[in-house]
């Protein structure tokens, strides 16, 4: 697997894979200020929440990585991977991010 240096922190959005108009809106002002502060985007790389954030960040030109269940990218991340056993992807997202930003209906 390829490294990327980041040079900012790396922020983790979380949230339910459907949002409504409104929490879709909060998630893209998240992620657009994200990418904003320059920090790297790291989501769950599934729609809703994570796929707002993603179009915020990216509208802003901010990088964004998406951890995926499985082999269906939705979020619209630049760059994403799948780990090899999906209880994996939680401890990677907590791992790697330096705070969460969690957002549901």
């Amino acid at each position: 697997m390829a490294q990327v240096r980041v040079a900012g922190p790396i922020i983790g959005v979380i949230g339910s894979n459907k949002a409504d108009e409104r929490t879709a809106a909060m998630a893209e002002d998240v992620g657009r200020r994200i990418a904003q502060s320059g920090a790297l985007l790291l989501c769950g790389g599934l729609g809703g929440v994570m796929e707002a954030a993603c179009k915020g960040a990216a509208q802003a030109g901010g990088l964004t990585v998406g951890i995926l269940p499985g082999d269906d990218p939705r979020a619209g991340c630049a760059c994403s991977t799948r780990p090899p056993a999906k209880r994996i992807r939680a401890i990677l997202l907590a791992n790697e991010s330096a705070c969460f930003i969690i957002m549901e209906d």
